[in-house]
């Protein structure tokens, strides 16, 4: 069976494999955020980290499928701002306005009306993510984990950059734009084996950004030659095996991204979980509130009353009636809202055209 017929049809399980991420991202940032350090880690990574290479895969095939099947790059790129922004934008706004002073409450913190202004626009803008630390007051002060608001953010702006890759890319004719990406991939697997080669398993600050752009790229591939690929248990022990011997060698960072993405779609194209997600999409409300909500935990002493384990499910408890609420009534409303204009827009085209 061909990657494309497996994942052609609605009964697939990529939407309950990026609910796992999202949770397992959650779970991984109990340890950072409860001060017990960066968590586990393996071949170069930590939890956290894998689960988001991991959406990154999935992403890239997701993505990259909707730039194709889009009537043109407009409304692709429509699709993609309603689809993030007015999510993210009522989260830096309770994040900001609600969380932020009800930290207030406990030791004696200070709130900053102005700080927390700038910490929305600042985010809104994507870039700003890349800016550092955007503190607002002292809401955060003497906290045993980071002191940022919302720091996995900074990944928002990395998948940013590769939707405007693909978009951009894909209005090559589709030979050039899979030569492309081809390119693309041999670059960025060719840069993380030099960080590598000078920084060891952990590829070095950038091994966090080359590696889930890589996988990425390597998801999108395989949606562009997705009629040519083939779902086969050899296919798979190879993967594994590759994933196994780059993980010895210490450069696993360096060659996983196509195995991992293969692996991932491979498993997502089972119609076992098909159910979730597939009316409430949840895992992006649970990636941008999860970091906040933890926050606000350990800000109120949940993190030191409880194990690392109740305080991870209580984090999730929590973050999933959120990420909720925002599917339901911000990001649901946002993307149809997108495809009314986008079907004004058309019709209008075509009475110019008539």
């Amino acid at each position: 069976m061909t990657l494309d017929t497996a994942l052609g049809a609605s009964r697939n399980s990529l939407n309950a494999w990026r609910l796992l991420m999202a949770a397992l991202v959650i779970v991984a940032h109990s340890w950072w955020l409860t001060g017990l350090g960066p968590g586990p880690a393996i071949g170069g990574g930590q939890l956290g980290s894998w689960s988001v290479v991991g959406f990154f895969a999935i992403s890239g095939y997701l993505i990259t499928l909707s730039r194709i099947r889009a009537r043109n790059g407009a409304a692709f790129f429509r699709g993609r701002f309603f689809r993030i922004m007015p999510g993210l934008a009522v989260c830096l706004i309770v994040t900001a306005f609600v969380f932020a002073p009800l930290a207030t409450l406990f030791n004696n913190r200070k709130y900053s009306v102005g700080d927390a202004a700038d910490f929305v626009l600042r985010n809104i803008s994507i870039v700003g993510t890349q800016l550092g630390r955007t503190p607002i007051g002292s809401t955060l002060s003497d906290v045993p984990g980071a002191d940022e608001w919302n720091s996995p953010l900074w990944t928002l702006f990395w998948e940013v950059t590769c939707y405007l890759l693909v978009g951009v890319l894909a209005y090559l004719k589709p030979e050039l734009f899979r030569a492309a990406m081809v390119v693309v991939f041999a670059v960025v697997t060719g840069a993380l084996l030099l960080q590598v080669a000078a920084y060891g398993p952990t590829a070095g600050s950038w091994g966090t950004v080359l590696c889930p752009v890589g996988t990425f790229v390597a998801g999108s591939l395989l949606c562009l030659f997705r009629t040519s690929i083939f779902l086969r248990a050899s296919a798979v022990a190879c993967a594994l095996s590759l994933l196994a011997v780059s993980f010895l060698a210490g450069n696993m960072l360096a060659f996983c991204p196509l195995p991992i993405a293969y692996i991932i779609l491979g498993l997502g194209s089972s119609p076992v979980l098909h159910r979730i997600g597939a009316r409430f999409d949840v895992s992006y409300g649970m990636y941008i509130y999860g970091w906040p909500v933890q926050q606000i935990l350990v800000i109120g002493g949940v993190g030191a009353a409880t194990p690392l384990a109740v305080f991870a499910v209580l984090s999730l408890a929590v973050t999933v009636p959120l990420a909720w609420l925002s599917c339901v009534f911000i990001e649901s409303p946002a993307q149809g809202f997108g495809r009314r204009v986008g079907s004004k827009d058309r019709f209008n085209v075509q009475l110019r055209t008539s």
